[in-house]
């Protein structure tokens, strides 16, 4: 069973990677036009509206983890009732 959780857990690595390969890649290009832009107040003054990636990581790390709660609590419920059901078996 662990096997599973750590391929969950893999997979949710890996989502969480591909995410802030894209938001990288999605602040690259934002740069890349607002440097590129000769009408932009903030290109004109030299300065960068840059987003600030932290928000992001601690609300993939919170989703991560509640998903992973939810699926750890749904395993534990189905192990509980497949005992209950194998202990009513062997009482019949």
């Amino acid at each position: 069973m662990w096997h599973a959780v750590l391929y969950n857990w893999l997979a949710f690595s890996a989502f969480a990677a591909l995410l802030c390969w894209m938001r990288y890649q999605l602040e690259r290009k934002q740069r890349d036009v607002e440097e590129n832009s000769s009408a932009g107040i903030h290109a004109a003054k030299g300065r960068r509206n840059t987003m600030n990636p932290i928000p992001y990581l601690y609300a993939a790390f919170i989703v991560t983890w509640v998903i992973h709660g939810v699926y750890l609590l749904t395993l534990v419920t189905r192990y509980r009732k497949a005992e209950r059901e194998l202990r009513e078996f062997q009482n019949k």
